[in-house]
C-alpha cells in the first residue's frame, strides 16, 4: 500500500496512471478485507510521506486534515467510479466459458479512465496540499532528494534481476487474478524476460530527471503556481517512462489475459465480486453519514 506514493521513487508498471483508482484495488487487495483497506489509506499516506518530508508536529496534524479531507472527497465522489470500473473488468471476457479474449483498446479505455481519475484526484489535493508544502523548510525538501536517491538505489538493485521482474509481474497478476494456475506463471515469468529493460545507468538518468521534475512541480505548487504544477504532475502521471517497455508490459498483460481458462477467470471473477460488495458496503456507510448529517 505505500506505493500509493510512488510518484516519489519508481513505479514498475507500465503507466504512472496506475496510481489512480484502479491501482487503489490493487494495493489494499493485500488487506484482509478492501474496506478495511480502503479506511486505513490516510494513516498509511501520512506515514510514507513523513519518511519522505520529515515532518514536524505541526506539519503532520496539517497533513493529517488534507488526507482526511481528501479520503471523505474519494469516498464520496470516486468509490462509485471504482466500482463501475469492476463491472466493466468482469464483461472483458464475455459470458461463455471460452470467452471473447480481451483487446488492446479496452485496456487503453480503462487506462485513460484512470488517467482522468489521477486528474481529479491532483485537481482536488492541490489546495490540501499547498499550505503544508509552502511550510517545508529548505532541509526538508533536501531530505525528500535524498529519500527519492535512496528509493531509487533500491528500485535499481531490485530492477536489475530477471527473476525479481519476473516475481513482481506475477504478483501484481495475482492480486488481480488470484493464485495463478502453473502454466500461466510459467508464461507471465517468460513474457518479463523479454521485456526491453534498460541498462542500469540509462535507467538511472531517466529516473533521477523524472524525479527532478517531481520537485521541481512540488515546488511549483508551494509557491502558488498551480496550473505549472497541476499540468507538470499531469504529464508525469500520463507519461510512460519507457515508451517501449510500457508497451512491451501492456502487450504481455494482453496476451497473459487471454491465455487464462475459464477456471482462472472464475477465480478471478469471484474476487472482483468481493472487491464490488466491499465497495458497495462502503458507500452505503457515506450514504447513511451524509444522511445523519442533512439538517
Amino acid at each position: 500500500m505505500r506505493r500509493l506514493l510512488t510518484l516519489l521513487s519508481p513505479w514498475p508498471l507500465p503507466r504512472a496512471a496506475a496510481l489512480g483508482w484502479i491501482a487503489l484495488l490493487v494495493l489494499i487487495a493485500g488487506c484482509s478485507t478492501l474496506k478495511f483497506g480502503y479506511g486505513q489509506l490516510p494513516r498509511l499516506a501520512a506515514w510514507q510521506m513523513d519518511s519522505y518530508l520529515d515532518l514536524d508536529r505541526a506539519q503532520s496534524r496539517q497533513l493529517d486534515a488534507a488526507l482526511a479531507e481528501l479520503h471523505a472527497w474519494h469516498r464520496r465522489e470516486e468509490l462509485p467510479r471504482v466500482r463501475a470500473v469492476l463491472v466493466r473488468a468482469d464483461t472483458l471476457w464475455g459470458e461463455s466459458d471460452g470467452g471473447r479474449g480481451v483487446t488492446a483498446e479496452e485496456l487503453n479505455s480503462i487506462e485513460r479512465d484512470a488517467i482522468a481519475a489521477l486528474n481529479r484526484l491532483l485537481v482536488r489535493a492541490e489546495p490540501l496540499a499547498q499550505p503544508l508544502l509552502a511550510s517545508l523548510r529548505p532541509a526538508q525538501w533536501e531530505h525528500l532528494r535524498a529519500k527519492q536517491r535512496k528509493r531509487l538505489d533500491e528500485w535499481l538493485e531490485e530492477e536489475g534481476d530477471p527473476e525479481e521482474r519476473g516475481d513482481r509481474f506475477i504478483d501484481n497478476l495475482e492480486r488481480w487474478l488470484g493464485s495463478l494456475e502453473r502454466p500461466l506463471r510459467q508464461m507471465a515469468r517468460a513474457e518479463a524476460a523479454r521485456w526491453p529493460v534498460q541498462d542500469r545507468e540509462a535507467l538511472r538518468q531517466t529516473w533521477e530527471a523524472r524525479q527532478q521534475r517531481l520537485v521541481e512541480a512540488l515546488r511549483a505548487v508551494a509557491q502558488g503556481q498551480r496550473e505549472q504544477g497541476l499540468a507538470s504532475l499531469a504529464a508525469l502521471a500520463s507519461e510512460p517512462v519507457d515508451p517501449a517497455l510500457s508497451a512491451a508490459m501492456r502487450a504481455s498483460v494482453l496476451r497473459v489475459l487471454n491465455a487464462t481458462t475459464p477456471a482462472q477467470r472464475a477465480q478471478a471473477r469471484e474476487r472482483w465480486a468481493g472487491w464490488r460488495e466491499d465497495l458497495r458496503q462502503l458507500e452505503s456507510v457515506q450514504t447513511a453519514q451524509a444522511a445523519q448529517a442533512a439538517p
